[in-house]
């Protein structure tokens, strides 16, 4: 559960509670990309609008090609994000390779986010790296 805003009215409080959206991006030739929000959706597709200009994921580039030609819609709402993301990982695990425009699910909070992973590939090699040089140090006697 997440609180967006606590108002106070007198003696009672508002709790905002926030509505998950898993939504899809689909273009007339088949391709979709789905993602999931929290933020107001039309919020979310401006913010994936400005990134297109000259973002380099396969969606930016469809954006950009199709002249964003595609249509924009909520699939569902859901009260918490565990359950969004499953939602979203269902619906990119079942669309066909060729047409899917997802390189990971759950953005950036995926667990199979690619950037995640190649940040904490340089960390490990740098790791490894000096260790390695600790422990073949050659000293004369």
């Amino acid at each position: 559960m997440i609180i967006l805003g606590l108002v106070s009215t007198h003696y009672s409080y508002l709790i905002v509670m926030a509505d998950y959206k898993v939504y899809e991006i689909k273009f007339p030739d088949g391709c979709v990309y789905y993602g999931y929000t929290a933020k107001p959706f039309e919020l979310r597709l401006n913010e994936h609008i400005i990134s297109s200009q000259k973002g380099k994921s396969k969606l930016y580039k469809k954006m950009r090609l199709t002249d964003y030609d595609c249509t924009c819609r909520i699939v569902n709402t859901f009260p918490d994000k565990d359950t969004a993301l499953e939602w979203e990982r269902k619906l990119i695990k079942r669309t066909p390779y060729d047409r899917k425009l997802n390189t990971s699910w759950g953005g950036e909070d995926g667990e199979n986010n690619q950037r995640k992973w190649r940040q904490q590939d340089i960390i490990k090699k740098h790791y490894r790296r000096r260790n390695r040089k600790d422990k073949y140090r050659y000293e004369k006697t």
